[in-house]
């Protein structure tokens, strides 16, 4: 039985005799990949997907390609077709269609494209796309 020391009235277990194994430093598993991943990349709030592509710069070393954020609410918005232009939908068609002729509705059914002069905006806000 191990020894025992009393602090007053709590009797508190005596440390463990330095042996063999003192001063040993057990390594976690490191989980099924191998992979070692920060306490950020774990929690989803902070460092999501924060994966950065390595480049050469000119003195040779490897610097981090800084990533641009997409705009949410652009990206629900907007589609970009094959030949690279954007898709977007139509105003005045989701409600009070009552007054509204069957014409002008059928008309809205159809495709609706960014137009020129700000598909570079819409470009800057949804670079992924």
């Amino acid at each position: 039985m191990e020894p025992e020391w009393s602090s007053g009235s709590l009797r508190v277990p005596a440390p463990p005799p330095l042996g063999a194994n003192a001063g040993t430093v057990f390594q976690m598993d490191d989980g099924p990949q191998g992979l070692q991943t920060s306490r950020n990349e774990q929690d989803g709030k902070r460092g999501r997907g924060h994966r950065s592509v390595q480049s050469p710069n000119h003195t040779g070393s490897v610097m981090a390609k800084i990533k641009i954020k997409t705009n949410r609410a652009a990206a629900k918005r907007f589609r970009k077709t094959a030949s690279g232009k954007f898709k977007c939908g139509h105003a005045f068609k989701s409600h009070i269609l009552t007054k509204k002729s069957t014409k002008r509705k059928r008309n809205l059914r159809g495709q609706n494209h960014v137009r020129a002069e700000d598909a570079g905006r819409v470009a800057r806000m949804v670079p992924y796309l």
